[in-house]
């Protein structure tokens, strides 16, 4: 059940975009409102798992023939890897770029986002050329992890690659 969130009027504002402003906020809340099951107390029943976004990850500037470790909301003095505290799996990834994908090489080499356990490749994104966005689904345990297993994304660039300043943010979703 979504609760409603209550924003303070102040003097100045007007009636109709304050009330604008409060069913905006409520009406993502309850889109956001995902939620594992509940025993009749409230808490999480352990045996259903819960699902959770890993991110933003994200890198700077990508120019071409580079292979990027992507960081924590794009801080360069934290690498984007993450150890999970109970065993799961990866269900989807959404990829997003400030720019859309140019280049000259072929449509699966010009940009490859790799999601990694520790250092095996478990899978590979490919952005095709225009593409600004990508986002997959995967079957729960097809991407499993085990507690403490490192996860992270990579993002490369082939020779081809053209286009200028673009920005990477990169979402994993996780069930444990």
């Amino acid at each position: 059940m979504a609760v409603g969130v209550r924003i303070p009027r102040r003097s100045d504002e007007q009636s109709a975009d304050h009330d604008s402003l409060a069913r905006v906020v409520n009406e993502h809340g309850r889109l956001l409102d995902l939620r594992a099951e509940t025993d009749v107390k409230g808490d999480i029943v352990a045996d259903t798992g819960h699902r959770m976004a890993i991110g933003p990850l994200a890198r700077s500037d990508l120019v071409a023939s580079q292979t990027y470790v992507l960081h924590w909301a794009n801080q360069s003095a934290i690498v984007g890897t993450f150890a999970p505290w109970r065993s799961g799996s990866i269900v989807g990834i959404s990829v997003w770029l400030s720019g859309a994908v140019a280049g000259a090489g072929p449509p699966a080499t010009v940009l490859q986002v790799r999601i990694l356990r520790g250092a095996t490749v478990i899978d590979t994104v490919t952005l095709a050329v225009g593409a600004t966005k990508a986002s997959r689904v995967y079957a729960q345990n097809k991407l499993s992890f085990a507690t403490d297993d490192i996860l992270g994304v990579q993002a490369i660039t082939d020779a081809s690659w053209t286009t200028v300043g673009s920005d990477i943010v990169v979402w994993l979703g996780v069930e444990m």
